[in-house]
């Protein structure tokens, strides 16, 4: 047997077969990693996954709620809505203190309309009007009362009608007067007509000498008393057309009195309920709390009556009963550009943990072309409204704050790798 000590490792021949490369290793090595490199490329093409753009967001509805605020100071009065009611679009939530009674006030609006239409003539009588507490008003209050007492009384006056009846009925009378006195003057002038004829022949006959003078004087005289009875005829009928002319102006002149005095009356009291009406609105607009809109009235605090309320404080918020909803983001201006309308956002609202209630689905309905004072305002709009990815439905809390996620466009990861080196180029 050879010994070992006797083997020589390092001899030139050893080292020759010991850094001989088999040539197969060498052909499909490099194969294989030319293969690989092309398996890698081919998945770094194929794997694609989208941007998510992170943003912060306010679930709301298409009619956002509406605040209702205090517009005066004072203690509150009357409550009339409760938590989380229904109310009608002019509802009346609260009235704040005034010198005038919410019960005045609505006694005031109640009666505004109808003096109004006895104004105008709609209306022949006008009620009992009471006295009102109306504070600073209370004395135009009083002065419309008895404007409308007197009005009333001088329409329904039995006088005036009474008065123009009678004058009317001598102006007729002197009518039929004027008549008879016309037909009796034809007449007249008719028989001074036939006088002038005798008279003539009269006067033919005493020149004739057929006629004695006295007799022709007899004649003469009558002739002259038909000519005086003629005069007073015509006389008679000028007076009694002179007395029908001042009969007619003097009712004239009683219907512009009655008129201007009517005016009058009507004007003073038209300024008295615009005034009242002025107030009542005013009072509306600052004491009393309506619902914009008809919804659901929510408390913003606890609120009891005789409570100490200052002008601004917000008191009641009205959520409209709709089934559409939205959620208004904000994005941030790092790659807003990326967000386009049409997307798919997923919404996770912070009281509702998106791991046991899971997530609401939505599309961006628009972006905003000019960004606002936090970022560039969106708008998400959800077709499936509060059902989430879970088929949970949430109840609908207006200005839930949440965080939207936006999925843009989809890209690959060797888009990526040489988006990232043109980058690095470009530097």
């Amino acid at each position: 047997m050879p010994d070992p000590r006797n083997i020589e490792l390092r001899s030139t021949s050893v080292q020759e077969l010991l850094g001989r490369i088999p040539t197969w290793t060498i052909r499909y090595g490099i194969t294989v990693i030319f293969g690989l490199i092309l398996l890698l490329l081919l998945l770094a093409w194929l794997i694609r996954y989208p941007d998510v753009i992170h943003a912060s967001g306010t679930l709301t509805s298409s009619d956002p709620p509406r605040d209702v605020p205090a517009r005066a100071d004072g203690r509150l009065v009357v409550l009339k809505a409760s938590d989380g009611a229904l109310v009608e679009q002019g509802s009346v939530l609260a009235v704040i203190e005034s010198a005038a009674s919410p019960t005045a006030m609505d006694s005031l609006r109640a009666m505004l309309p109808v003096l109004h239409a006895f104004l105008s003539g709609r209306m022949d009588g006008v009620p009992v009007l009471h006295d009102l507490p109306l504070g600073e008003m209370q004395r135009t209050w009083a002065d419309a009362r008895n404007l409308a007492s007197e009005l009333h009384r001088w329409r329904t006056d039995p006088y005036r009608e009474k008065r123009n009846a009678a004058l009317r009925q001598k102006i007729d009378l002197y009518k039929r007067l004027i008549r008879t006195t016309e037909a009796q003057l034809a007449w007249a002038h008719r028989r001074q007509d036939n006088a002038l004829a005798e008279a003539g022949v009269d006067t033919s006959l005493l020149k004739k000498g057929v006629m004695a003078s006295s007799e022709f004087r007899t004649r003469q005289n009558t002739f002259i008393e038909q000519q005086m009875s003629l005069s007073a005829l015509e006389s008679g009928l000028q007076q009694n057309r002179i007395m029908m002319v001042e009969l007619e102006t003097q009712l004239n002149d009683q219907f512009f009195a009655d008129e201007t005095k009517q005016r009058e009356l009507e004007q003073r009291l038209l300024a008295e309920l615009n005034g009242l009406q002025a107030y009542a609105d005013g009072w509306r607009l600052t004491n009393e709390m309506t619902a914009p809109l008809a919804g659901r009235v929510h408390f913003t605090g606890r609120l009891n009556v005789d409570q100490p309320i200052k002008s601004g404080d917000l008191l009641f918020r009205v959520v409209p009963e709709n089934d559409t909803y939205m959620v208004e983001a904000v994005l941030p201006s790092l790659g807003f550009a990326k967000v386009q309308e049409g997307q798919t956002a997923y919404v996770r609202l912070e009281g509702y943990p998106s791991d046991e209630f899971g997530r609401l689905v939505g599309e961006v309905r628009s972006v905003a072309l000019l960004p606002g004072t936090e970022g560039y305002r969106v708008q998400v709009d959800l077709p499936d409204g509060l059902t989430t990815s879970f088929h949970r439905t949430l109840p609908f809390r207006p200005e839930m704050k949440g965080q939207v996620e936006v999925v843009t466009r989809d890209r690959s990861v060797l888009g990526r790798i040489f988006d990232k080196l043109r980058g690095a180029m470009d530097r």
